[in-house]
């Protein structure tokens, strides 16, 4: 295992002394014992009062002068009175085995006094937030300043002492925060020097405003539209690199712009197609599949073809690489969006493996790669509502990027050796997707070893659900969702009738798939399932279809909520705005229009394109003034804070991948 800190000294003097905190179950001393190792000053410090060839402690040290004494206050978080003499000579060591359960006082070691801390320094994160605060006086105010809750403060220390952590928390916990915090106090502490927030293109102003907040001083960086437009992406980059910055905040997309080196893109080649040399000998000793020379040279070259592909170095810039920015520690948010990462596997014609590929998993996944072999293994932090979600594979996909030396070390860096020792593939009978009938149907949907893979995932992942945090929302009128049914038209029958045909066509291999295939019939159903005008615009209109409930509904809520002009907002990513087509927005607002509503109160998101009409849009309804707000999950699913007078949500479709 590679060592933690620089020096080899310094190693073994952490490694003792987390052991012995680890069998005593102290927090607060595992916390002190960890941070002596992030700062140059510190293990200085160490060196000043830790006799490495005794492998002791000294009971007394001399600084050396006064400058030595305040910075030796300084890293205790005293005020300076327990500062040590100055003219003490050494006359005694302490064997480190002999050290009792208790920690030593601050006169004999720089450890702050457990018994003289405020008596909410009782744990890691409360010990590492004291030591940075400096003064013991303000420890109150920062506290009231930052007003973190439990679980944010748990997984800023998490992040502090792994330097890497998987946040899966449910949506409204609070991951910002608990990011900013983390970085914050790693920048503090001199343990990062630039770290880099990757969020959601429309959050970035967000974020900087909740940056600002938390920390009013910091020297934020933050890219607009405008930062990354052709004309200026050079100069912004190199602000990047020649800055010093306390965060640099930058849009999901903006980051992919900035190319990886062409080195590091030859070495994933080189890494996958070795493991697809592995792959081949596996089979050949599991299967006794005969693979000839030219075989395994196509194998190789459709592979590197692909991940060349993924690459795509045409929509990247002739800009500075990402390794010459200077970023040392990666914060991304909303990290679901990269899940469809390259995986290869042997298997075939089995579902629930995700074996979609996205340039942007891969981009992604080259620059967590690079900050870990940096860092020993830090550098990265995930955070996501939705970690796993549509298929098994997911969980591994997440390992991949924050525990690539565990599963090399375990022999699991391999997808396949993965599936076997922890799923297993079911085959059952399923109905199949036009409901006419079943077939048998091979599904990776089953885990084995769950505790020893929780055992492994919980080491990288924090794990929050709504259950556990117990978050003040509001509760849902009975305790659940409403889902409003409604039955096929007699039209919507015969559209179902000809999907079965199609569908049938299609798995027989009669048609073109450019003419016809399942994606395509599988989207016009679920337009058929909103409203049959959708598919053809022809369609005779059924008062009692999704789309037109949904209106009655809206209409009823608008006016029992008219006296607190409460609002509500309706998602739906089919039939977004088209001119001259119909589509459910202009539907919708047209039928309320028509029974009464005033069309100042009704609002499309996608109506508004830059970051400070969407602000002013939102703030219009969260004073009411905007009643009624359609959008997509897309554009409205993540940084949507109008719920100061939100009575209802209104879902007419469910989208393909979960937010």
């Amino acid at each position: 295992m590679k060592p933690i800190f620089k020096d080899i000294e310094h190693e073994q003097f952490y490694e003792g002394n987390i052991r012995m905190t680890h069998s005593q179950n102290d927090p607060y001393r595992q916390a002190f014992f960890y941070s002596l190792g992030l700062t140059p000053q510190t293990r200085q410090h160490i060196r000043d009062l830790y006799d490495y060839e005794e492998q002791a402690i000294r009971l007394e040290a001399s600084d050396g002068g006064q400058s030595d004494d305040e910075n030796a206050a300084g890293r205790t978080g005293g005020t300076g009175d327990e500062r040590h003499h100055s003219e003490t000579t050494i006359t005694e060591v302490t064997p480190l085995s002999s050290i009792s359960s208790e920690p030593p006082s601050s006169g004999s070691f720089f450890m702050p006094d457990k018994d003289a801390v405020p008596t909410e320094v009782r744990s890691g994160e409360d010990m590492l937030a004291y030591l940075n605060v400096g003064n013991r006086s303000s420890w109150a105010t920062k506290q009231q300043e930052m007003s973190l809750r439990k679980h944010q403060k748990d997984v800023a220390a998490r992040i502090t002492y792994s330097g890497t952590a998987l946040m899966a928390h449910e949506v409204g916990a609070g991951k910002t925060a608990a990011m900013i915090a983390a970085g914050m106090y790693l920048k503090r502490i001199g343990a990062v020097h630039k770290p880099l927030y990757c969020v959601p293109n429309h959050l970035t102003e967000q974020w900087a405003n909740e940056f600002l907040r938390f920390s009013p001083s910091a020297n934020v960086l933050v890219t607009t539209k405008k930062d990354f437009s052709l004309a200026n992406r050079q100069r912004f980059v190199s602000k990047i690199a020649m800055g010093n910055y306390d965060a640099v905040i930058i849009g999901h997309s903006q980051f992919e712009k900035i190319p990886i080196s062409r080195d590091r893109q030859e070495q994933l080649l080189q890494d996958e197609s070795r493991n697809v040399s592995h792959m081949i000998n596996q089979m050949k000793k599991e299967k006794g599949d005969n693979w000839s020379i030219k075989q395994m040279v196509v194998f190789e070259n459709n592979l590197k073809s692909r991940l060349e592909r993924l690459m795509n170095e045409s929509k990247k810039d002739d800009l500075l690489t990402f390794e010459q920015l200077g970023v040392d520690m990666l914060f991304v948010d909303e990290a679901h969006a990269y899940k469809n990462c390259f995986t290869f596997t042997k298997m075939r014609n089995v579902a629930g493996i995700g074996k979609s590929s996205s340039q942007r998993a891969t981009d992604m996944l080259l620059k967590c790669q690079y900050l870990q072999e940096m860092n020993q293994g830090r550098g990265v932090v995930f955070a996501t509502g939705t970690p796993v979600s549509n298929s098994m594979s997911e969980m591994y996909v997440m390992q991949r990027f924050l525990q690539p030396h565990l599963l090399q070390k375990l022999g699991l860096n391999f997808f396949d050796n993965w599936a076997a020792t922890f799923g297993e593939v079911v085959s059952s009978l399923e109905i199949i997707p036009e409901g006419s009938g079943y077939r048998m149907k091979s599904r990776f949907a089953k885990f084995q070893n769950l505790p020893e893979l929780m055992s492994m995932f919980r080491l990288v992942a924090d794990i929050q659900t709504a259950d556990m945090l117990k978050l003040p929302v509001p509760r849902l009128e009975g305790d659940k969702a409403s889902v409003i049914i409604s039955n096929r038209s007699r039209y919507q029958e015969q559209m179902m009738d000809e999907f079965v045909e199609r569908a049938e066509k299609i798995r027989n291999n009669e048609v073109d798939a450019k003419e016809d295939n399942m994606l395509k019939l599988t989207h016009e159903a679920k337009l058929m399932s909103i409203d049959p005008r959708l598919v053809h615009e022809d369609a005779p209109a059924d008062p009692m279809s999704k789309l037109n409930l949904c209106i009655n509904n809206v209409f009823d809520i608008w006016q029992e909520a008219q006296a607190d002009r409460q609002t509500q907002v309706i998602f739906s990513d089919s039939g977004t705005p088209k001119p001259g087509q119909f589509n459910v927005y202009d539907e919708m607002k047209s039928q309320l229009l028509f029974r009464g509503i005033p069309e100042q109160e009704i609002a499309f998101i996608h109506d508004v394109n830059t970051d400070a009409a969407r602000e002013a849009l939102f703030e219009q309804v969260r004073r009411g003034e905007v009643r009624i707000l359609l959008g997509s999950t897309q554009k409205m699913g993540t940084g949507t804070n109008i719920q100061t007078k939100l009575i209802t949500a209104h879902h007419i479709d469910c989208p393909w991948r979960t937010f």
